[in-house]
């Protein structure tokens, strides 16, 4: 969900904004990126859940907690400069 700024996200062939109190679903295995297209940090928070995950991360300040296991989620404040 973003918290504040604007999110750009590129889900598969897909394009799209997100703003404030806005968020998405992205499926396993689907690959995904986000930016932030604007001049003030994107803030969200992102929720993770499954047996497995893993992630390539660039340019974000990170708080993380809990890990993504089966009956449990990872969730992370994000913020993304300009």
């Amino acid at each position: 969900m973003v918290v504040s700024g604007t999110a750009r996200v590129h889900r598969g062939d897909e394009e799209f904004l997100l703003t404030e109190n806005q968020s998405t679903y992205i499926p396993v295995g689907v690959q995904h990126r986000l930016t932030n297209p604007g001049k003030i940090p994107l803030e969200i928070i992102e929720v993770q859940s499954g047996v497995i995950w893993a992630r390539t991360t660039s340019s974000a300040s990170r708080t993380c907690t809990g890990a993504a296991t089966a009956n449990r989620a990872f969730v992370c404040l994000s913020a993304y400069g300009s």
